[in-house]
């Protein structure tokens, strides 16, 4: 399989965004969520498409008017129907299934994917895990070898998962930093707030995004504020790396708040000369 050829390329108009690898547990459909939540919260128009028939996180989380369940990567004809009806949207969102990496490379080579992208407008950009697994590792340098330059990259970690600093050791690594690759990590969540999260679902009949188990009326306040944290720290994230996320950052109608940590202007080298600490 042979990388594209660069053709004519016009002003981005258009992100198309999924994951770079194929690989189950990674924690894509969690960053997927908490990525269309910022785009909600940004007042930037997307849609998104689920792929990932087996789990339909997203699809069962956000209406069909913001996201379509459809097979596309099951077969060719599915990928290029896929292809000749995206939705004019700033940001169209993928969600892959595993074990999908060598379909969506044919796929895309077949049609001439990155061409026709180009011609439309349309700039990709890939989620690159950081984990240490071998099958992860595998098709995420099976994807960059094939779109290389022609697209942009995120790298992900997620230290509840997997271990980055294994990933931090390959040139895969090395190559995404010479490209300014920007890095999102993920903040933890206790098995509290997830259980809490999965109670919610129960309580409400229906399966909740991030943004929407905060406002849940029974989740319990420990866990609101831990899931707010973690929603919080992703959506500063996000719009961090707007530059490769969206095709013009204007789009932004509303900028997250942040707060600036207060650094104490003084500092005692030791613990021993802490005043709370040292005796009378």
């Amino acid at each position: 399989m042979t990388n594209p050829k660069p053709t004519d390329t016009r002003s981005i108009t258009t992100r198309f965004i999924t994951c770079g690898q194929s690989k189950g547990s990674l924690g894509n459909s969690t960053v997927a969520d908490t990525f269309l939540g910022w785009l909600q919260f940004a007042g930037v128009p997307f849609a998104a498409i689920d792929a990932d028939l087996q789990h339909k996180t997203l699809s069962r989380r956000y209406p069909p008017k913001d996201v379509k369940s459809a097979g596309v990567t099951e077969s060719q004809d599915t990928f290029g129907l896929m292809l000749s009806n995206l939705p004019n949207k700033a940001v169209l969102l993928m969600d892959r299934p595993a074990q999908s990496t060598d379909k969506l490379l044919a796929y895309a080579e077949h049609y001439q994917m990155v061409a026709a992208f180009e011609h439309t407008g349309i700039r990709l950009t890939l989620l690159v895990f950081c984990s240490d697994n071998v099958d992860a590792l595998d098709s995420a340098v099976a994807t960059v070898e094939y779109f290389g330059d022609r697209a942009d990259y995120v790298m992900i970690e997620n230290s509840a998962c997997f271990r980055s600093d294994e990933f931090k050791k390959t040139g895969l690594y090395d190559w995404l930093l010479e490209r300014s690759a920007p890095t999102i990590v993920m903040p933890h969540i206790s098995k509290v707030s997830l259980n809490a999260w999965e109670a919610a679902e129960q309580k409400a009949d229906r399966c909740l995004a991030l943004a929407d188990v905060i406002e849940f009326a029974d989740l319990p306040f420990i866990a609101k504020l831990e899931l707010s944290g973690v929603r919080n720290r992703m959506l500063v994230q996000f719009e961090d790396c707007a530059p490769v996320l969206l095709p013009d950052p204007s789009l932004i109608k509303n900028k997250v708040s942040r707060v600036e940590a207060k650094v104490s202007q003084q500092q005692p080298t030791s613990r021993f000369k802490n005043p709370l600490i040292m005796k009378k």
